[in-house]
């Protein structure tokens, strides 16, 4: 399965939101293509389905309620993601298809929208800064939505070089700061310890050296997606 980072890259984005060439209306979200019928497309962020189902015009069709809104990706293949199902950042929210009257080929249409969780009705934002910020995070150097188990749901973690030239690691609800490299040394060692141990499912930390540093969009975006404060 391919990797936030890998099915996003910007060299498969196609028509952005917004784009009024050839269309009555403008684009209400964002293309990637370039991919194979039946690839699987990740989920860029985390979130509970709340719709999976068929649409006329929009084919197999999920939406999952996110911290950034109602996320939606149309076109499907096939039917996706159950609805209840929590779908972790880098899950599948199903095969990528080419179903519904308003498609032209295989892609995924995505969406944003503050308030519906029908990606044809209602007001729509670009998820586009989004995608992006998710797509950095999920190319961190050790940190690229490792998955973990915290009661029962699936979710990720993250080590950073925050604007602040802290370093940082969060994972859901728990954001820890290193202000040297002694202590990050030192906390990387008691996680080692620990998986050795098999007394964690915490992911190894990178090497200090490996850390990327991120933007403050991104930063934002990760502090949001584990809960805790900026």
């Amino acid at each position: 399965m391919l990797s936030v980072a890998e099915f996003y890259a910007e060299s498969h984005f196609r028509d952005p939101f917004g784009a009024t060439e050839g269309r009555p209306n403008p684009h209400r979200g964002l293309d990637v293509a370039g991919w194979l019928t039946g690839t699987i497309v990740p989920a860029w962020t985390g979130g509970t389905v709340v719709t999976s189902q068929y649409d006329s015009a929009l084919g197999y069709v999920v939406v999952v309620d996110s911290p950034f809104g109602f996320a939606g990706v149309s076109h499907l293949d096939v039917l996706g993601a159950p609805v209840g199902a929590f779908i972790p950042v880098g899950g599948a929210w199903g095969a990528l298809g080419d179903t519904g009257r308003l498609s032209e080929g295989p892609h995924a249409h995505l969406t944003l929208a503050p308030s519906s969780r029908f990606p044809w009705t209602g007001p729509v934002i670009d998820p586009t800064p989004h995608i992006r910020a998710a797509r950095e995070s999920s190319s961190l150097a050790g940190g690229s939505t490792t998955p973990i188990t915290q009661k029962g749901i699936s979710m990720a973690e993250a080590v950073m070089v925050a604007p602040t030239d802290t370093v940082v690691h969060m994972y859901p609800g728990v954001k820890s700061h290193f202000t040297s490299r002694e202590d990050y040394e030192a906390y990387k060692a008691s996680i080692d310890t620990m998986r050795a141990a098999g007394s964690t499912d915490a992911m190894a930390l990178p090497p200090l050296h490996d850390v990327t540093k991120v933007s403050w969009a991104t930063y934002k975006q990760l502090c949001r997606h584990f809960g805790v404060a900026e």
